[in-house]
């Protein structure tokens, strides 16, 4: 170590060679210099850890540190590199008590730096308001200059830096409300935000938004208007993206795409109590973490590694696990471990694919009881749905129909009931509108369903809307034109399940639509048009039914169909659009008002592109309902049709009777029945 004077003479040079220094009185500085201790560092050290408690400055007499910053993404950047004669350290010790350090330092070569105590320079700002104000003048263009730094690298990093803006938000104020155009992609910089829901007067709150977080890109790749609303916490600093370009970008940036997929999958997970979502790292590797907050003060943790099939999640504050449960699969990358106290799951890792992640995930955040066998089970198959029992109440009604509950069809499935039939005769589950066949299937252990995702809505009218849904194993199996699917939601923590016809041909890229009304009585429907959400949890059965037109068909097919009972019509003009067949189409279609047509366009080009198709809309407002003589002169036209009907049941068993009277064969009608979930049956 050299001599005190030496290194007194060193410091002050140093001292006295920084502008803001420079103001203080010769015998201040020299005093400073006096104080001063010399620390050697090797490459590497931390000389200033983030978030530390300051108690010394420093000034760089040889070699060179550098400048680091933690991204709001969690990963580590160089912001700047000091040489001798820089100094660091100070802002630190400019506030009441003792402030923490808002970067970090680290050696980048071998350094000799002096450290000045921050008792020995509070003596120098006592007394010279100058001397701080120009410290601090200094340390805010550093931090601005390194906060600018540290965003452009960052959005350099995921390939959107060129085509930003930097938009910022007090306290109170809202980036956009629901029903507003969709137009921006957020990114939050810094500050935070809240995600809020307006339902039939009240307002509920969804989420919390963390710097790191994306939002707002839903409605930009949905072309959907604002599903909730975003307001400012507090100061609230975002990058806005070009809804558009950020379309396009995502074919292109690498980065990007990740992430958002990442993001996805973590919608895709059940969305229970607050959420806050946050971007951060484990050591290099790029991370999405999500905490559920509940109201009995219960809260979640979960994390997904960006790009990689890896998932853990686990109740905070948790009693000790007393049962453990894996299942791995080395050949394909799969590992599923559940720990569980008191039968309740409070811990889950996952490596690798997994449909089914979805409903366990679930299962953790309701907390819900899951039953001994179902743990072996998942220990030797890695999941709930082989040959399992489901969880659920048992007080839970399965059939809404018939009003039976789970304990009932378990009641006769344990007297002897083994199939579907069987169980149908002793509870009448099944027999109405045939919805809760899969649920019932579960019970026996013959799992139909699938979990999925709704990928678009398609809006026709104020209470018409078609739901695109991709099962998200890609299990998707082809359905026969007039077949229906059972589509099945938690709603106030019980599943709630609804037939519905598939209105899309089949083969169409592994999704399938379906095209709903809205039902002031409908559970579902109702749930469908005002709560769905993109991380909605659902499932879904595969393609069934009698109804609907064979691959073999020869003869002549008439559609009379009323409403939302276009459904089966559409189907069957879509396949013969991509497969025509030699036969004659007709579609006679009622609705109250011109308003209520959906898919008009698309039956007018099936009746321009195909001879043998011919569409009659019906507006009964205005012409009148289908008649007697209107069914005679068909029956006439089309003696050997077969003939689908779909639609209310009064419309259905008027025109039952109008077939029956022009002598169409009972074996030529075939009927679509659907029933209002929670209605009465006929």
């Amino acid at each position: 170590m050299s001599e005190p004077s030496a290194l007194a003479e060193e410091a002050l040079g140093l001292i006295s060679g920084a502008p803001a220094f420079a103001t203080l009185p010769p015998d201040e500085r020299r005093r400073l210099a006096a104080c001063v201790t010399e620390v050697q560092a090797t490459p590497g050290e931390l000389v200033v850890r983030e978030g530390d408690r300051g108690d010394r400055m420093y000034f760089v007499a040889s070699g060179a540190v550098q400048v680091l910053g933690r991204a709001f993404e969690g990963s580590e950047l160089v912001l700047a590199r000091l040489e001798a004669g820089q100094y660091f350290g100070e802002q630190a010790l400019l506030g009441p008590g003792t402030s923490r350090r808002n970067a970090s330092v680290r050696v980048a070569t071998n350094s000799r730096l002096l450290a000045l105590a921050r008792q020995d320079l509070l003596l120098a700002l006592d007394e010279n308001s100058e001397f701080v104000r120009q410290l601090r003048e200094a340390g805010e263009k550093q931090r601005e200059l390194r906060r600018s730094q540290l965003r452009e690298q960052v959005l350099r990093n995921l390939g959107v830096a060129e085509a930003y803006r930097v938009e910022t938000y007090d306290a109170g104020q809202w980036v956009f409300r629901q029903g507003d155009p969709g137009e921006q992609v957020y990114l939050v910089l810094g500050g935070s935000a809240r995600v809020v829901r307006h339902e039939g007067g009240a307002e509920v709150e969804l989420a919390q938004l963390l710097p790191g977080q994306f939002f707002g890109e839903l409605a930009i790749l949905n072309s959907a208007p604002r599903a909730a609303s975003v307001q400012a916490v507090t100061e609230l600093e975002l990058a806005s993206l070009d809804g558009a370009w950020f379309r396009s970008a995502l074919s292109t940036h690498p980065q990007l795409r990740s992430v958002m997929t990442s993001l996805e999958t973590m919608y895709m997970l059940p969305n229970r109590g607050v959420l806050t979502l946050q971007a951060g790292n484990l050591g290099s590797q790029p991370t999405l973490t999500a905490v559920h907050h509940f109201h009995d003060g219960r809260r979640v943790v979960s994390t997904r590694l960006v790009g990689v099939p890896a998932f853990t999640a686990r109740l905070i504050g948790a009693p000790e696990a007393t049962m453990s449960a894996r299942y791995a699969d080395p050949d394909n990358g799969v590992m599923r471990e559940i720990h569980l106290a008191d039968n309740r799951i409070v811990e889950i890792e996952a490596e690798g694919p997994w449909a089914e992640l979805g409903e366990v995930f679930g299962l953790l955040l309701d907390s819900a009881v899951v039953e001994d066998k179902l743990v072996d089970i998942f220990r030797d198959h890695g999941s709930f749905r082989a040959g399992a029992t489901p969880v659920r109440r048992t007080d839970e009604i399965v059939c809404r129909c018939s009003n039976v509950s789970s304990e009932q069809i378990l009641r006769a499935i344990e007297g002897g009931a083994h199939t579907l039939q069987d169980v149908a005769r002793q509870t009448k589950a099944t027999l109405v509108c045939g919805g809760c066949g899969p649920n019932v299937n579960e019970l026996l252990g013959q799992t139909d369903w699938a979990a999925a995702r709704c990928e678009t809505v398609i809006r026709h009218t104020d209470t018409i809307s078609s739901f695109k849904l991709r099962p998200l194993d890609g299990d998707f199996r082809p359905n026969l034109p007039g077949q229906h699917l059972v589509l099945q939601a938690r709603i106030k923590d019980q599943w709630v399940q609804r037939p519905y016809t598939i209105s899309s041909s089949p083969n169409t890229d592994g999704v399938y639509e379906i095209t709903v009304k809205r039902e002031p009585e409908g559970m579902l429907s109702r749930w469908l048009f005002d709560q769905l959400r993109s991380e909605s949890l659902l499932r879904i059965s595969k393609p069934a039914g009698v109804y609907f037109l064979p691959p073999d068909h020869a003869a002549d097919v008439v559609c009379l169909v009323g409403g939302i009972g276009i459904t089966p019509a559409i189907a069957i003009g879509r396949a013969l659009a991509a497969d025509p067949r030699p036969f004659r189409f007709y579609v006679d279609y009622s609705v109250s008002d011109d308003a209520d047509v959906v898919f008009r366009s698309e039956l007018e080009q099936f009746a321009r592109e195909n001879p043998n198709c011919h569409v009659r809309i019906r507006v009964t407002s205005r012409e009148g309902r289908i008649s007697a003589d209107d069914v005679v002169r068909l029956a006439r036209d089309y003696p050997n049709a077969a003939y689908y009907l779909c639609a209310s049941r009064p419309y259905m068993d008027t025109v039952c009777r109008y077939l029956a009277d022009a002598k169409i064969d009972a074996g030529q009608i075939h009927v679509e029945q659907f029933t209002i979930a929670g209605a009465k049956p006929a």
